[in-house]
This record gives structure tokens, sequence and C-alpha cells, in this order.
């Protein structure tokens, strides 16, 4: 049973953010100062990849946690997730003083009431098809408000908005509200009259203990939608026809496959495009990358339809979408090697980029530098991590990025991963220091690679030092 506040404090004036500089935070923080709500926060020194975007808009934050950063007396204080949760000692200093504390969760499916919401969950795919469909209602004029788990949208701008239209586009995700406090799956706090699905995989071993329990927590979801609400679902993923069958209300299937009710057909690759139909709206033209990408891009459609679009204005909206960071995402050419990088960091996502890549980029050496996101993930998908990233011409793999809400395993390790490779591909090598990636690069770089950073850890802040090894 979800536990949630009937509304926000009235009147809101001042809202503390704990843990600001995490992307679902950070993009919160901003849609609040839209609305003319004072903004404050505190976080770690770690430098995020949000970090400039709360610059940009003049957010400050605090470093460290402690009920001195909290600065008066806030209307409201929302925390992470990480770092200790509700058990952070900030917001343990917050609730002492007896101010308002929400979950991210909570405050995001709280500022969803009153709109028309729309939750994009799944496995992978969740910013891409968020952000394409933003900028489908975007780019048709209804002004939508949205909360997406990235950074910066291409050219939207940045990953949240306040609009003054119906519809409100949010991710959706399946990880808890809070591990110490509150396991309840962060969606289970949106109540949307549509949901969009682009698959469902095992991913959260520390709060899943198998796929079943995964599985039922998205069947959970989709029937508590209402009974004018509906489901967008991706029938060529699995996990997801199994889900469906537990699934009772309105239903819109896309997918390649003859059983999907808004069938994709014709789908071919041009210089910098994919153009494909999606049947009963129309013929469209991508400019990213990816057969995952145009299951995203239909999943867009077939939403933006269903609110009433016409096919001119979906073709028009999905035309100018260019990308998001860290998806795909260009980053420099030094002479003749392309450098890109990735948040892939479940197998399913990394073996689809490489596809990508493959039809992106034909005939050009893959070189794919991987750090692996959390102990639990590597360890339950040790396996399936070794046949994606087999697929590459060359695998450089770094440490394991351990998340704020994990402690380190000894157990499994880069290291290891990497004589698990070895079955599918010899050309890979585990790299633990930044200096020994510098030094492999420096010495085995050839012209017209194409470089991909990948991983949700902090990978991306190599690129300077990566570049610097790619002009030598």
């Amino acid at each position: 049973m979800v536990n949630m506040p009937e509304t926000l404090p009235r009147n809101l004036k001042h809202i503390h953010f704990v843990g600001i500089k995490g992307v679902g935070l950070a993009n919160l923080a901003l849609y609040a100062k839209q609305q003319g709500i004072k903004v404050t926060g505190s976080d770690v020194a770690e430098v995020f990849v949000t970090d400039s975007v709360l610059a940009e808009n003049g957010i400050g934050w605090s470093v460290g946690f402690s009920r001195a950063n909290i600065p008066g007396n806030p209307d409201l204080v929302i925390a992470t997730a990480g770092h200790g949760g509700m058990t952070n000692p900030e917001v343990e200093g917050a609730k002492e003083a007896g101010l308002k504390v929400l979950t991210y969760a909570q405050a995001l499916g709280l500022f969803m009431e009153g709109s028309y919401g729309i939750s994009v969950c799944g496995v992978g795919g969740k910013g891409s098809t968020s952000s394409l469909l933003a900028e489908v209602l975007v780019s048709a004029g209804t002004d939508p408000s949205y909360i997406i788990g990235v950074a910066r949208i291409n050219p939207l701008g940045f990953g949240a908005h306040y609009g003054l239209g119906p519809h409100f586009v949010a991710e959706a995700d399946d990880y808890v509200a809070c591990p110490l406090t509150d396991r309840q799956p962060k969606f289970n706090y949106q109540k949307p009259k549509m949901i969009i699905v682009t698959n469902i995989e095992y991913d959260h071993p520390d709060v899943y203990p198998n796929f079943k329990a995964t599985k039922i927590a998205f069947a959970k979801f989709f029937n508590a939608l209402p009974e004018d609400g509906l489901l967008v679902a991706n029938i060529d993923n699995a996990g997801v026809r199994e889900v469906l069958k537990q699934y009772h209300g309105c239903l819109a299937t896309y997918g390649f496959s003859p059983e999907a009710e808004y069938r994709i057909t014709g789908d071919k690759l041009s210089p910098n495009e994919q153009d494909f139909n999606v049947a009963g709206i129309g013929n469209f033209q991508l400019h990213i990358p990816g057969r995952y990408n145009v299951l995203n891009a239909a999943a867009a459609a077939v939403a933006a339809s269903k609110l009433g679009l016409s096919p001119e204005k979906i073709k028009a909206g999905i035309g100018q979408f260019q990308g998001m960071s860290r998806r795909f995402e260009f980053v420099a050419k030094i002479n003749s090697i392309d450098l890109y990088d990735d948040y892939a960091h479940h197998p399913q996502e990394i073996a689809g980029l490489i596809d990508a890549s493959r039809e992106w980029f034909p005939n050009r050496r893959l070189i794919i530098i991987f750090q692996p996101h959390t102990f639990s993930r590597t360890r339950a998908l040790f396996e399936e991590f070794a046949a994606a990233l087999g697929k590459a011409d060359l695998i450089l793999l770094l440490d394991i990025y351990a998340s704020a809400r994990e402690q380190p395993d000894p157990g499994v390790s880069s290291e290891t991963l990497s004589g698990a490779v070895k079955k599918y591909n010899q050309n890979v090598h585990y790299l633990p220091k930044t200096a020994d990636l510098t030094d492999f690069l420096k010495k085995n770089k050839k012209s017209g690679d194409v470089v991909i950073t990948v991983g949700a850890g902090d990978i991306f802040l190599s690129h300077p030092v990566i570049i610097k090894a790619l002009e030598r």
C-alpha cells in the first residue's frame, strides 16, 4: 500500500533538495524554480552531469549533508533515494525540526497531480521515449510539463519544464523510493492517465530477488491505471508480453512484430537518418541511430496520436529531435577518430548500442570503454554483460562504479568480467587506472576508430584525458 500524502503543502515558497545533483532531483528543482519557488540544496563534492545545468539556472548547493545546510524553515524538504535516503543526517535533522519531508518519488507524484500524467517506464528507453514525446508535444504547441532523467535534450534544452498545458510527461522508475525506509517502486507514487512501457527486464537485483518479482511490480503499476487510462506497450519485448497477460485495461501495442496494433515497417537507414512507418499513423524520419530508438519514436508517435495530435504534427516533432545528453552523445572528433558517450548500463542496452553503432558507422573499428554500474547488477547479470560486450571490436573495462546506495562486493570485479568477456572476444583489457587507459589508447588507436564511453557512473569525467590520448 502506497502511503502518499494527499496534497503538497499549500503556498509553496521554498523547497530544499537533499541530493540535488542527482538527475531526477536536479530536474525537479529546476521545475520548482520555473514555478517561482525558491530552491536550495545539498550534495556531495563529486562532479555530476547536472552541475552545469544547476549553475546555468542559478541554483546553488551546499557540500555535504547536515541540518546546518538547510536555510531557514523551508515549506518542504525533498530527499534523494541515495546517500541514506530518509535516514540521511540532513533529512533526519529536517524531520527533527518539524519540517515536511518527502522522497523524490512522493514529490514527483504529487507535482503530477491535476495534470494528464504520462508515465514512461522500462529498463531502457525511458529517457529517450519521454524526450521524444515531450519534443512532439512542445512542437505541436501544447506546452506540456515534463521531468525527464537527462541533463539536456536537443533541441528542447533542459530535462525539465513547467508548462501551462494539460500534459505532464515523466520517467517512471521501478527502483525503490528509499532503500532503507520505503521499498515501494518509485513509479507507484505516480497516478498517470497513460503509461508507456518500453521493455521489462531484470535490472535491480538489490531490490527484486528475481525477474518474477520485477514483473509483478510492473503488473501492479499497470493495473492501477484508471478505467479511462491507456497502456502503450512494446509488444516486441518478451517481458512486456508476459506482464500483459495480467493486465486488464485499455491497451495499444507497438513494435516490429506482426502482433503489434501499431506495427513498424519499412525501417531503413540512410546517412544520419532512419526512415520508418507506423501503421495507422504515418511515415517518420528519425535523426538518431538504433533500432531501439525507432521503437522509442514509435511509442511517442502512438502516445501522441492517442492524445489527439495529427500525423503531421507528430512527424514534425520526431523529425526535430536530435538526441539527449549521455545517450549516443557526440563528444568530439579527434583527427579521424569519433568519441561518443552513452548511459547504457544494462546488457540489453549495451548490445543495442553496439548494434546501432555498427549500422551508423559501418566498416569502422568500434572501441567500447565500459564502466560497470553497481556491484549487484554486475554480479546478477555477469554472463549477459560478457556476451553483450563481446560484440564490440575492442573492449576496455574500468573498475565498477559503486553507487551511493550499496557497498563494494569483493566477489565481483571488472577484472573477473574481463575474463568472462574473453569467451566471446579475446580483444578485451582490464584497465583499472586512468593512466592505464590513456597509455593503451595512445599505443593502440587507429585512424577511423569510433570510441564510445559507456556506463551510468562518472565515466564521462574521463573525456578530457581520453581526448588528449587520442590526439597524440
